[in-house]
């Protein structure tokens, strides 16, 4: 299975917590649910999206692929007995220590299903990793003002894109280690200057005085050897 590296790095960030089940919400075509269930031993895995014919076409894609499903929900990836639910909503028990993945979707967007789970379930016990194509900046706004505590996170690129991957916990406390405007994975290698340049090039553009504060936050980024 070829997997890309955005993938693979999420991968790496949802094997840093032993959780019962994983979710792949706004799974699209369920290629991060698959991925996780190849790489995971007797885990539950479950593809979340609020649009049935997007569930749909996942489930007759993996069907197609794997020529085997106990029930109509459900399939099993042979090689590590991986259970894979295709479901449009189910409940997430907040204590559960569930691993919630949202990736693929605008910042905007992330923010707003995150406003929009039951204030409990932004909590300490359940783990969350983000990567979305665009919009960062709203997001990570959103995981400062929500207090949310920073585990890992670094930049991968790939095909000329650059991916954002973050994970950690939401918090009712100051967190020790917080999410910051722009990110503190700078180091110093060629594509992280690149991105930055694309980065400081986009809000400069801008010849009012709009951008100020995100142009004086991007001048104080040290890069890391």
């Amino acid at each position: 299975m070829n997997i890309s590296l955005r993938i693979q790095t999420l991968i790496k960030h949802a094997k840093t917590r032993d959780s019962t089940t994983y979710w792949d919400l706004c799974c699209d075509q369920a290629h991060i649910a698959e991925s996780l269930a190849t790489e995971l031993t007797n885990k539950q895995v479950i593809a979340v999206d609020v649009i049935e014919d997007i569930i749909e076409k996942a489930k007759n894609r993996l069907v197609q692929k794997y020529s085997y499903i106990p029930n109509e929900n459900s399939f099993l990836i042979y090689s590590t007995k991986c259970k894979v639910l295709l479901k449009n909503a189910k409940n997430i028990n907040p204590n559960s220590g569930d691993t919630l993945i949202l990736a693929g979707i605008g910042g905007i967007l992330c923010a707003e299903i995150l406003q929009s789970l039951k204030k409990d379930l932004l909590s300490k016990n359940l783990f969350f990793i983000f990567c979305v194509p665009q919009q960062k900046q709203q997001l990570r706004k959103f995981l400062i003002e929500n207090h949310f505590e920073l585990e890992a996170e670094e930049l991968v690129t790939e095909n000329d894109q650059f991916h954002e991957i973050m994970s950690g916990c939401f918090t009712n406390e100051i967190p020790k280690n917080p999410v910051t405007f722009f990110g503190k994975f700078w180091k110093n290698l060629p594509e992280h200057h690149h991105y930055y340049e694309k980065l400081y090039n986009h809000y400069s553009k801008n010849k009012s005085d709009k951008y100020n504060h995100e142009l004086k936050l991007l001048k104080d980024i040290k890069f890391l050897d």
